[in-house]
């Protein structure tokens, strides 16, 4: 007896189905490569934008926003609902002491992966994790979730690998 509602829900779907390939083939047949990669897909705008608010609200530098105050400076001023980069997003979450400690964790990170990498006595696991440790930074720098108060699926393996890294790194050098 519900055949009817079946067939028109069947309907409904095939047309919707139909219209959002033609939408979606229309998209990415708009879209330019050269011009996305030039911009990062519009993140330089948004960086640009961002930094433009900070230099307005220069109280952010001190202590950042409370949460509820990231989203809609962020929507305000570019429009984005995060700052597609995680030492602006720390910058607006945390003040400068906050990007301070993303880069000193950066830089670490960095150092401490070159040196397994390169030494000759490293274990080749430990190689491996510190790979894998500039992977995680390398992908996680162009969204919000690296150096965030909250766990992610982004920072805690960050974090995790890199406690691992340093120790390895110390036992190297003993």
């Amino acid at each position: 007896s519900f055949g009817w509602a079946a067939q028109l829900i069947a309907d409904a779907s095939a047309n919707m189905s139909a219209l959002a390939e033609t939408v979606q083939k229309t998209k990415v047949a708009a879209r330019s490569i050269w011009k996305d990669l030039a911009t990062m897909t519009g993140r330089t705008n948004i960086y640009a934008k961002l930094l433009k608010a900070v230099a307005e609200r220069p109280s952010i530098l001190g202590a950042g926003l409370l949460n509820s105050e990231i989203v809609q400076v962020i929507r305000k001023a570019s429009g984005a609902e995060h700052a597609h980069n995680a030492y602006l997003q720390t910058l607006l979450n945390m003040g400068l002491p906050g990007l301070l400690m993303a880069a000193y964790f950066t830089v670490r990170a960095v150092w401490t992966a070159c040196r397994l990498v390169f030494s000759r006595s490293a274990a080749f696991a430990d190689q491996l994790l510190a790979v894998m440790l500039m992977v995680l930074l390398v992908s996680a720098i162009s969204e919000p979730y690296l150096f965030t108060e909250y766990l992610t699926i982004a920072n805690m393996p960050f974090f995790l690998i890199f406690g691992y890294t340093l120790e390895a790194q110390r036992h190297e050098r003993q």
